[in-house]
């Protein structure tokens, strides 16, 4: 499409892709819509570039995607005009010398705009609580429509979540201010999603917490999936060269933080990941892919014999330190053998005290009560004087 646009249109062009304003507004989420639409504003830019329609249907539809682009990675997760604007100027001078993509930017921009003035607007802050509630009602029917996504992305739940707020807020809403709430619900669930895996034994959604920390929690799987789909994505088209640096960028990482990742290997390679991956790279940064380079880590931490012969914890902490100390020590298997090593002293020691819970005769060790009418005298208040 950038062919087209010769130095006697270009500014026409621009002018006509920032026009394009309206209609994605009118029309967010609505493609077939806004297609329709975006044709009738590029036919009056009088961009010669624009004369023929398949041209114009081609730049549309490319400035859409652009802007969605722009505003996920860029835009959706600041919630405040100054962080916008400083984002802004630091984008802008990289696309200036490209009308398509300056323009897309400039779109991107004045929607994020509207859309932080929305939710910062008494309306939108009413609609909140109406939403959060649509949500976790219809938590089953959203949850089987996200599982039969075949690709899952963060544009595309967004999207689909549009459709189901739209009937919890009701008319009066823009599809673009609808798609500002679902984006909003979208950035909160990616940042409790990037954040490290609770090994609690309840999960946070049983804790007694608000609704909306149970729609987010519920959603946590779905965001997290189509982030790690996308970025799958793009490392698939890495280069083995741009694959080798990040593997060691990677590897540094590791040695850096796995005293504090690798107490959560012993609970599968999943908790590892997801620690790994909220550490590395941290919210609102977009993730990367790195399981095709854990997975052989963790596999042979998990079958490491560093640790076999060790009879206690203390002998365990005995042998880190002292193989911790050899000029070759491999750091990370080194923190993840140890901490398999703990865990599996730690389920022996958990079995056993089941097991004595089970066998120990509490009446006759204790002369505890094993009956409620027992118990009563036990536990009822004692009259004091006479």
């Amino acid at each position: 499409m950038e062919a087209l646009v010769t130095p006697q249109n270009r500014d026409a062009v621009l002018r006509g892709i920032k026009a394009l304003l309206s209609p994605i507004q009118e029309h967010w989420a609505d493609t077939e819509a806004y297609g329709k639409a975006a044709l009738e504003v590029l036919g009056r830019s009088g961009a010669q570039a624009l004369s023929d329609p398949r041209h114009a249907a081609a730049l549309a539809g490319q400035v859409y995607a652009l802007v969605v682009r722009f505003r996920g990675l860029n835009f959706r997760p600041l919630d405040n005009l100054q962080a916008l604007d400083t984002v802004y100027q630091k984008l802008a001078p990289n696309v200036a010398g490209n009308p398509v993509r300056d323009g897309s930017l400039w779109l991107a921009y004045r929607l994020h705009q509207s859309a932080i003035n929305f939710l910062q607007a008494p309306e939108g802050r009413a609609a909140l609580p109406k939403i959060y509630t649509a949500l976790e009602n219809r938590r089953e029917e959203i949850g089987k429509a996200l599982e039969e996504m075949e690709k899952p992305t963060l544009d595309g739940i967004e999207f689909y979540l549009v459709g189901v707020i739209r009937d919890a807020v009701g008319p009066g809403v823009g599809l673009f201010q609808l798609g500002a709430l679902a984006g909003f619900v979208l950035e909160r669930t990616r940042e409790a999603a990037r954040q490290m895996p609770n090994l609690d034994l309840l999960p946070p959604e049983h804790l007694g917490h608000s609704a909306d920390a149970r729609v987010v929690h519920f959603y946590t799987e779905w965001v997290r999936k189509a982030e790690l789909e996308d970025a799958r994505g793009r490392f698939s088209r890495l280069s083995e060269q741009a694959r080798s640096t990040r593997y060691d960028v990677v590897r540094r990482e590791l040695i850096r933080h796995i005293r504090e990742l690798a107490p959560f290997a012993p609970a599968g390679f999943e908790k590892f990941c997801e620690a790994v991956e909220a550490k590395l790279f941290p919210y609102p940064a977009p993730m990367e892919w790195v399981r095709s380079f854990l997975r052989p880590i963790y596999s042979n931490a998990s079958q490491s014999a560093t640790f076999d012969n060790c009879m206690s914890v203390a002998s365990v902490h005995q042998r880190y330190a002292k193989l911790k100390e050899e000029k070759s020590a491999n750091i990370v298997m080194l923190e993840l053998g140890r901490a398999f090593a703990l865990a599996a002293f730690k389920a022996v020691q958990a079995e056993s005290l089941r097991n004595f819970m089970k066998e120990i005769d509490l009446h006759a060790e204790f002369n505890w009560p094993t009956s409620l009418d027992e118990l009563k005298p036990a536990v009822a208040p004692r009259r004091s004087g006479p």
